[in-house]
């Protein structure tokens, strides 16, 4: 509930700043990404999961900035963003980390009835709607180089979440265990762009 005020409240300075706007930008956004999903038992793992980044990601949609004058504005998007991670890891015996993600592909393999022995790439792909809404600072526009500074709060919900092993996109048959429900869905995070 205090997110929710919180970005009334912001959006309500939104709408009562535009009567007082100098000026409207009106844009789409495509931006690519390089992502990492990164938590502490992955990152705890070592040397037995491999974490590989991943730049083929983007996201895109519309955005504007509502500038108050020369120098300060407000700039809000709204963006479909698509990112993951890349794990490479080795079964080796029947025992692995049941504090990684090399669980999440142990129980994959079994409900899909797949047996792996030696060595896996498996991949997590999350797709969100973000809200980045941020401050935007500008130097001097009226010369020949100028330079923006943007930011500010993001706000992100989960959509949807695939995952593969071994090129294989796999879900939890039979069982109640929903891919999405692996994550968050909904988180604030900061945004800074120049």
């Amino acid at each position: 509930m205090r997110i929710f005020l919180r970005t009334f409240v912001v959006m309500l300075i939104i709408v009562l700043g535009v009567s007082q706007a100098q000026t409207v930008e009106l844009g789409i956004r495509y931006n690519p990404e390089f992502t990492y999903l990164l938590n502490k038992n992955d990152n705890n793992a070592g040397s037995s999961l491999n974490l590989t980044s991943n730049f083929g990601y983007f996201s895109f949609g519309a955005g504007g900035i509502i500038n108050f004058n020369n120098y300060l504005g407000v700039a809000v998007d709204l963006l479909f963003s698509r990112e993951g991670q890349r794990f490479e890891g080795n079964f080796t015996s029947d025992s692995f980390d049941a504090a990684t993600y090399s669980s999440v592909v142990s129980t994959q393999l079994s409900l899909n009835g797949m047996v792996i022995s030696g060595d896996y790439v498996a991949k997590a792909e999350l797709n969100y709607i973000k809200i980045p809404l941020m401050i935007s600072l500008t130097s001097d526009n009226t010369k020949q180089f100028f330079f923006t500074l943007q930011a500010g709060p993001q706000f992100n919900f989960l959509v949807d979440v695939a995952q593969e092993v071994n090129h294989h996109d796999l879900d939890y048959p039979n069982s109640n265990i929903n891919p999405k429900d692996l994550y968050k869905s909904f988180t604030i995070n900061g945004v800074l762009a120049v």
